[in-house]
């Protein structure tokens, strides 16, 4: 449905306006966007923690190493694959 913008902005649903009372202030796309975003990146960060996360090592070389060729599934021609 679409409103009629008075004062330079639309009008604003009944259940906004009481829940902008209470918190306050009026909340606009773009101020939630940005709340639930550093809220989305607070917990991810919480639930990485800074110990958790360990430099990768390389795994040691296996010895019995056999080259096989096979055909490619990627496509219908049937290329070779080592």
């Amino acid at each position: 449905m679409l409103r009629k913008k008075t004062e330079g902005r639309a009008g604003v649903a009944r259940s906004a306006g009481v829940l902008a009372q209470i918190a306050g202030h009026r909340m606009n796309r773009r101020s939630f966007l940005r709340n639930s975003g550093l809220g989305v990146t607070g917990l991810a960060a919480f639930g990485a923690g800074v110990g958790r996360v360990k430099p990768a090592a390389a795994q040691a070389a296996a010895a019995n190493v056999e080259i096989r060729k096979s055909v490619c599934t990627h496509c219908s021609v049937g290329c070779t694959v080592e």
